[in-house]
């Protein structure tokens, strides 16, 4: 599978990397305390036990970044938009509230700051679509009609 990240969302991924490899380190070696402390039973030591789940959780998570960051196609935002797409901020009319969202690659989403990843269901179904265009779309099973309001690059990021 093909992701798609901007120099900078490449970087974002690297760092978040390096940030839970280092905190798997912490928890391997509280781990490691924990298991010498109070046994190494997880029926003696719940502790224990939850610490090994939340390992395994990093480890997880650690290797998703890490497949994603070696399937990275590097990309950069257009400098012109026609229509919405990867790079562009979208603003938009859904069931009577108006909103605005970038529509960004892997490494710079943050839905708190309406900077949605492309693959997330909302930006699916803003893809391609043009200004003035409406439409009609589910997300989780619930009907909503939406128009394009405008339809510019990212500058800011």
């Amino acid at each position: 599978m093909s992701y798609y990240a901007t120099e900078k969302g490449i970087r974002n991924l690297s760092e978040e990397i390096a940030r839970l490899t280092k905190k798997s380190r912490e928890l391997e070696s509280k781990t490691t305390e924990t298991a010498q402390n109070c046994g190494d039973n997880w029926h003696d030591n719940p502790g224990l036990y939850a610490l090994n789940d939340e390992a395994d959780m990093q480890a997880k998570h650690i290797n998703e970044l890490s497949d994603i960051l070696s399937n990275c196609q590097r990309i950069t935002y257009p400098e012109k938009v026609t229509q919405v797409c990867v790079g562009s901020r979208v603003t938009v009319n859904i069931n009577g509230c108006t909103e605005c969202y970038d529509i960004v690659g892997y490494g710079e989403s943050d839905p708190e700051r309406n900077k949605i990843l492309y693959g997330a269901p909302l930006a699916r179904e803003l893809i391609t679509k043009k200004e003035n265009e409406s439409f009609t779309f589910k997300i989780a099973g619930e009907k909503r009609e939406a128009k394009i309001l405008k339809v510019e690059p990212i500058q800011d990021l």
